[in-house]
């Protein structure tokens, strides 16, 4: 089993195996990160990007060209949470939250 621990900068991700780096440090980044042969996983930045925007704060073909310029070794669906104060935040029901995950995730493949 592999456990990918969360990271916020450069320097944390060169002494792990493995690990995990939100879109939200990635995505004004125009040049990309020197994380070339390392196994990470890229985080959308959903719980956050909900529960601070109200929504993502960029489109699925934006998140695939970061996912493009980083290739990560995996990337997360950008998924709408469905906490109480993410709910609160869109005004969303539990059902229009799993909807628009699942339209994310028909538009990312």
């Amino acid at each position: 089993m592999k456990i990918y621990m969360g990271v916020w900068n450069i320097q944390q991700a060169k002494v792990l195996p493995q690990f995990m780096y939100s879109v939200r440090r990635l995505k004004d980044r125009i040049s990309a990160m020197p994380f070339n042969g390392l196994d990470w996983i890229l985080d959308s930045g959903g719980f956050s990007e909900i529960n601070i925007n109200g929504k993502y704060s960029f489109s699925v073909e934006e998140y695939l060209h970061i996912v493009e310029l980083h290739q990560p070794s995996l990337f997360f669906n950008m998924d709408y949470v469905c906490e109480k104060n993410a709910l609160l935040k869109t005004g969303l029901s539990i059902k229009e939250h799993q909807e628009k995950t699942t339209t994310n995730h028909i538009k990312i493949t």
